[in-house]
């Protein structure tokens, strides 16, 4: 550990160590800009938030930056914050998004909207979230699609293994998931060579040509084959006897119950974790599991559901996303305090339960509601980029409210409502959300197309008989003349 007179280096001093770990990295074709090995001392203090002024060291490290050649990135880059402000990725880029464009409607908002310029910037965030989730929620098209994919896969391992029982967990069991998410299946009852087991069935997907790419992965903690369906293109990740995912969807739907906010605060923050890639565990992002418990926490002890339980209604969606991001992105003592959703939710000191990593002091420790053995939280790794954007995602919705009104205008000087948002200010309307919106205007066109045709259908059928009785009225007056 470096003294105090070190973690307070001025500028050039830190300039001198930034450049001098550029150098030792460099090689080939030139530095890598992201290559920089920062101090001990300097990993620590930025960790814990400690006394070093971060204009400094980001000075420091700009002009650090200046003199090194810029090098493509590496796919581990990917988990580096981005903020949104910095995007300016064509529409046709298939990498990943559209740059914002703040005069357009977001994706999510409807032309039956419910803001209205009366609103303060809080509530109109609060009707936004509910639009936003009621927009990338799950159609009965959509959900019936993943019952098919699992009804094939569950014919193939039931083929296998007669014995075996095929279950669902995770966000498929409790429609948490997003329109790129994965169905998580575990067969129980299976076969005890999990890792043969893993092979052979892979072997007969590939065979019969249900899969468009296959991943075994044996030798993980809990061994999985990741595929993706050749039919629908939806990813699906199968384990073998794993209960505590079975059982975790009771738990996890106990939980909507009692805090109707945690769905949609939820299905808000897995968009924000997926576009900047740290939604994945093993990529050393935060679960959905994990993100989950870290919401119920955060809920078990917000002001509306203690001390403040009389104006519990006053508190929007808005309230507890800001609240949120302010907690896990600026107050939370990610070192020394560990969580714990049990009963009515606790803290608890890391250092109790031997949790704390000297190596990696800066890790969120989340105790298992249903084993209090297990940390949940130990393989984020990347939790300071989790923090780092929950921290801007805070200060860019709240910066953006000061102003908000004023720069709503539009150029004859009144409020346009079609193209005010605040929720883009941490949700970025990408590629992907464009392309569900087109989608659903299809779907709801297409809906559109099979209500007229079968409204003309009956109407057809109801005029038929009378049209036939006319036709004979005919005949018979024209027999009788």
């Amino acid at each position: 550990m470096a003294s105090p007179t070190q973690q307070h280096a001025a500028p050039k001093d830190l300039f001198a160590l930034f450049s001098a770990a550029a150098e030792q990295s460099a090689s080939g074709e030139g530095t890598d800009a992201n290559s920089l090995v920062f101090p001990q001392w300097f990993a620590e203090d930025m960790s814990t938030g400690g006394p070093t002024a971060f204009s400094a060291i980001s000075s420091a490290l700009n002009e650090a930056r200046k003199s090194l050649t810029p090098a493509k990135p590496r796919e581990s880059d990917s988990l580096e914050f981005i903020p949104v402000s910095k995007l300016n990725v064509a529409a046709d880029d298939d990498e990943v998004t559209i740059v914002s464009d703040s005069s357009v409607r977001p994706p999510w908002r409807t032309e039956k909207s419910r803001l209205d310029g009366s609103m303060s910037p809080v509530l109109i965030l609060h009707e936004e979230i509910l639009e936003f989730c009621s927009f990338v929620a799950p159609t009965s098209s959509e959900h019936k699609m993943r019952l098919e994919v699992v009804d094939r896969l569950r014919d193939i391992i039931v083929g296998l293994w007669p014995a075996a029982q095929v279950e669902t967990f995770g966000s498929f069991a409790s429609k948490l998931y997003l329109p790129s998410g994965d169905v998580d299946i575990v067969i129980l009852n299976g076969p005890e060579k999990i890792p043969k087991a893993l092979q052979k069935l892979a072997s007969i997907l590939v065979q019969r040509r249900l899969v468009k790419s296959i991943e075994t992965i044996a030798k993980a903690r809990v061994p999985i084959i990741k595929l993706v369906d050749a039919e629908t293109g939806i990813p699906v990740d199968i384990s073998f006897n794993v209960q505590n995912g079975v059982d975790a969807n009771a738990l996890v739907r106990d939980y909507m119950e009692s805090y109707p906010e945690m769905r949609h605060l939820t299905i808000v923050l897995k968009y924000f974790l997926y576009q900047r890639g740290l939604n994945e565990t093993f990529r050393g992002g935060m679960g959905s599991f994990l993100l989950q418990s870290i919401i119920i926490s955060f809920l078990q002890h917000h002001p509306s559901r203690n001390q403040d339980r009389n104006n519990f209604n006053s508190y929007s969606l808005g309230h507890y996303l800001l609240d949120f991001l302010e907690l896990y992105g600026r107050n939370f003592n990610y070192t020394d305090v560990g969580i714990s959703i049990r009963g009515k939710g606790s803290y608890f000191p890391k250092s109790r339960r031997d949790w704390y990593d000297r190596e990696r002091p800066f890790l969120l420790a989340v105790e298992n509601p249903q084993d209090p053995e297990l940390d949940i939280g130990k393989n984020s790794w990347a939790v300071r980029s989790i923090k780092k954007a929950f921290e801007h995602a805070y200060g860019q919705i709240t910066s953006s409210a000061k102003g908000f009104w004023s720069e709503s205008l539009n150029s004859s000087g009144s409020v346009s409502m079609d193209s005010i948002s605040i929720l883009n200010k941490m949700i970025r309307p990408d590629a992907i959300l464009h392309e569900r919106k087109i989608k659903l205007q299809q779907e709801k066109s297409a809906g559109s197309t099979r209500r007229k045709r079968k409204r003309s259908q009956v109407a057809v059928t109801a005029v038929t008989p009378m049209a036939e009785s006319s036709k004979r009225l005919r005949i018979t007056a024209q027999r009788s003349v």
